[in-house]
């Protein structure tokens, strides 16, 4: 089986890579931009995850479709009712400065919320040899902390709060990862795939 999958980020690339190994053996390449000749232009155009990721697997499909058994793209953001319009498909971009600065900003965002539920959510869409395109979702729901607290993890994990009430920065990195709304949303993709 041969795999592109549309990204530029070698992490989530490597992510990807080692949640197929464990659940199937019948991968022979996972290809990513890196591997194409020409550029692929990433940027979100809605602010819906699905309809992104759709639109970039159907546009590479055109281009790709003789050369890979499947052509996937994802999308993944965090989510909040609290703050629909500033996060989602804008959760990277919504405050400038570190990761830091965007998590003490997200706090100050929540002070006096009483909604502080917030979530992960990843998308894959794949499209098959004959077009056909299909969606896998994953989810990691949790409740924002009134302080950060770094440790391990990336992104909001230092001020993501699990349903345990412990702070997601807390876990192991590999704990991390078999948590992750990305990792669900694999398991999914391969579940579909087989």
């Amino acid at each position: 089986m041969k795999i592109l999958y549309i990204t530029k980020n070698e992490k989530r690339v490597k992510e990807f890579k080692e949640t197929l190994k464990k659940h199937s053996d019948s991968v022979l390449t996972i290809d990513s931009l890196f591997d194409l000749e020409y550029d692929v232009v990433t940027t979100a155009t809605t602010r819906d995850l699905e309809a992104n990721a759709k639109k970039l697997v159907t546009t590479i499909y055109k281009k790709e479709k003789g050369n890979y058994d499947y052509i996937i793209a994802d999308g993944y953001g965090l989510f909040s009712d609290y703050a629909p319009n500033i996060l989602g498909v804008d959760s990277d971009t919504w405050w400038p400065g570190t990761q830091r600065d965007k998590n003490e900003a997200l706090v100050n965002l929540f002070m006096g919320a009483k909604n502080r539920s917030i979530y992960y959510k990843a998308v894959y869409v794949y499209c098959d040899k004959s077009g056909e395109t299909f969606v896998a979702n994953g989810y990691l729901y949790g409740y924002l902390a009134k302080k950060v607290k770094e440790k391990n993890g990336e992104g909001y994990d230092s001020v993501f709060m699990t349903s345990e009430g412990k702070y997601l920065s807390y876990y192991s990195p590999e704990e991390i990862v078999s948590m992750s709304a990305r990792t669900k949303a694999i398991e999914q993709l391969i579940e579909n795939i087989k």
